[in-house]
């Protein structure tokens, strides 16, 4: 009896010898590890896919109405390519109004230069001759100066004509007076000589003194004869001098008339040239182009006719070839973890997990400062995550368009387990010994 039971005593106490050792083992090996083993901490914020360059926007300076659509949402596009047409109808029909009235005024300066001038042919401006070759309209405005031109200087000479005509008509007047005074002159002599005859004889008792006085009277009516002939040449000298002035005047007046015509149309025609240039500016605005090659994104005009309004925005264009990135919001009670370069971890949510594997970047950038989430009102931190040039080859047939979510872990400094299960009491401790 005594050997069983010492053999049983044995047993028991062996059996609780092994267990405790078991137990001391297994916690001192699970001590040893939570100690000793090194797990490395992550920062986790949710993150979407980017372009490395920001999206372009494309916008009209003056708004207008659509009148073509060329392309549609994810259009590949290279620089330059038109996208959008604007309805230029309205201000085509205007540019033809300007237009009009500025190659009529340009035709009528041009006449009155040459009128200013006293030229009998025009020059036209070379913009005015060119147009003429092949619109109408301004080939009429031409042939219409170069008549009116001639129709002028014909009425002009005219003028002048009968002026000249009247001052010939005096003229011959003058010398048929002047004839007269040397036909007075002759019967002036005559009247004298026989005068004196008649008075000799007279005192010699030899003729009456009724001849006498009758020669004395056709004396002073010859001589008054002389004296109102040489009135009416001196009165045609006068007239033949106003008619010089008056063809002075004609001319001077044609010049004077051209010369202010000419100076009002050229400030109008100033003032056409801007509005044309202005015009001109606008229509070359109907085409929106692309700024860039790239792919086309968040259109916003879909029917023709449609109302845009000045600097709205059309659509984007997202550059081409440009390197994808990852924009995350960093909580502000874990920045002091992250700076750039630190490795991070991605997964990207829309892909099936069990096959997609995660791929592998590094921290590029980190904000300077905190910013508001407009819609949740929350605060945090921007981080770029650049990921590794061949990483992207991990998800096979899978494509990463911006856009798209991502889970990211940044990774930080490593700890121990052991330090895991600690320092949050060691904290709560710490807090609450500094309580009062």
């Amino acid at each position: 009896m005594n050997g069983k039971q010492k053999n049983n005593k044995w047993s028991s106490g062996g059996h609780a010898l092994i267990g405790y050792s078991t137990i001391f083992v297994l916690l001192g090996g699970v001590g040893a590890w939570a100690a000793l083993t090194q797990v490395n901490g992550a920062v986790v914020a949710s993150g979407v896919i980017e372009v490395a360059s920001n999206r372009q926007v494309v916008q009209h300076l003056t708004g207008g109405v659509v009148g073509e659509i060329l392309v549609k949402e994810g259009s590949t596009v290279q620089a330059g390519d038109v996208l959008m047409r604007l309805d230029d109808t309205f201000d085509r029909s205007e540019l033809a109004v300007i237009e009009g009235q500025l190659f009529s005024l340009l035709g009528t300066a041009a006449r009155l230069k040459a009128e200013q001038d006293e030229k009998t042919e025009i020059v036209f401006d070379p913009e005015f001759l060119e147009a003429a070759k092949t619109r109408a309209e301004v080939a009429e405005i031409r042939d219409g100066q170069i008549r009116l031109l001639q129709v002028r200087a014909e009425t002009r000479e005219k003028q002048i004509g009968q002026l000249d005509e009247r001052k010939s008509q005096i003229s011959k007047q003058n010398e048929g007076l002047a004839s007269r005074i040397n036909a007075l002159d002759t019967q002036l002599k005559l009247t004298i000589e026989e005068l004196a005859t008649q008075s000799r004889l007279r005192e010699k008792g030899l003729a009456i003194s009724s001849r006498v006085l009758e020669l004395q009277s056709d004396e002073a009516e010859t001589r008054g004869a002389i004296s109102q002939t040489q009135s009416s040449i001196a009165e045609n000298a006068g007239k033949m001098a106003e008619m010089e002035l008056a063809i002075l005047n004609v001319h001077s007046q044609v010049r004077e008339q051209a010369t202010t015509e000419l100076r009002e149309i050229e400030a109008k025609i100033a003032e056409l040239r801007e509005k044309r240039n202005s015009k001109r500016e606008t229509l070359s605005r109907m085409e929106i182009t692309a700024p860039l090659s790239g792919i086309v994104l968040d259109l916003q005009v879909h029917t023709l006719r449609s109302v845009i309004r000045p600097a709205d925005p059309l659509l984007y264009i997202i550059p081409q070839n440009s390197d994808l990135v990852i924009t995350t919001q960093i909580p502000p009670a874990q920045i002091d973890q992250v700076f750039p370069g630190q490795k991070a971890h991605l997964r990207f949510v829309n892909f099936d997990k069990r096959s997609t594997p995660e791929i592998f970047g590094h921290v590029s950038k980190v904000a300077a400062d905190i910013l508001t989430d407009q819609r949740t009102g929350a605060t945090y931190y921007k981080a770029e995550i650049k990921p590794d040039p061949a990483e992207f080859r991990k998800l096979g047939q899978n494509q990463v368009i911006p856009g798209m979510p991502v889970e990211t872990f940044i990774q930080t400094s490593e700890r121990s387990p052991l330090e895991y299960l600690v320092r949050p009491i060691a904290d709560y401790f710490l807090k609450a010994f500094r309580e009062r």
